[in-house]
């Protein structure tokens, strides 16, 4: 093998080197993006299970989306489903799990404004007279609760009415009642 031989195997070798670098490049990138991707999918996910969860821990200021926390209601049901999926899709198997888990995000975030929006539109009508009535009262007293002007007794007074009304049409979350008192701790102090 003559120089021009080794100049070839040579340059042969540099070729070679220079596909796998580019090879290795573009893997890496893919790789980067499919990170990415995963990351706003995450991000996505995040931010409904946020807003639902901001819902139950603030259940009693959004009395009027009671249906939210009515798994009868078939759209707070579909919710859940869906919450469950992604859940369960999150947990990353294979690179092709990624386009599974974009589905169920999709899926989610069209579960959480659907049943969103009926909430809003329905507010408590769908349940009956009796529980609509509590919730009313319950409202009222909790009107009374917050109230920074009223006695502190009168206002301890009226929210423990207002959550006992409250567990008559749906049970209330302990961090909802925590919150809830919470706050109002703060306000009798400050009285």
């Amino acid at each position: 093998m003559g120089t021009i031989g080794l100049a070839l195997c040579a340059l042969a070798a540099a070729a070679a080197l220079l596909l796998a670098a580019r090879a290795i490049t573009a893997a890496a990138r893919r790789c980067r993006a499919r990170t990415i991707r995963r990351q706003e999918l995450e991000a996505r996910h995040d931010a409904v299970q946020d807003s639902y969860g901001d819902f139950h821990v603030n259940l009693l200021d959004n009395l009027d989306r009671i249906a939210l926390a009515d798994v009868s209601v078939p759209h707070t049901a579909r919710l859940i489903d869906a919450l469950d999926v992604a859940r369960d899709a999150r947990i990353p198997t294979a690179p092709e799990s990624l386009e599974e888990y974009r589905k169920s995000v999709t899926a989610l975030e069209l579960a959480w404004k659907a049943a969103d929006h009926h909430a809003r539109a329905k507010g408590a009508d769908y349940l009956p007279e009796d529980d609509r009535r509590s919730i009313m009262q319950a409202q009222a007293a909790l009107a009374i609760a917050l109230d920074e002007h009223g006695y502190p007794a009168q206002r301890q007074l009226a929210l423990r009415s207002a959550l006992r009304l409250i567990e008559t049409v749906i049970p209330v979350p302990r961090a909802a009642i925590a919150s809830l008192e919470a706050t109002t701790r703060l306000t009798l102090d400050r009285a």
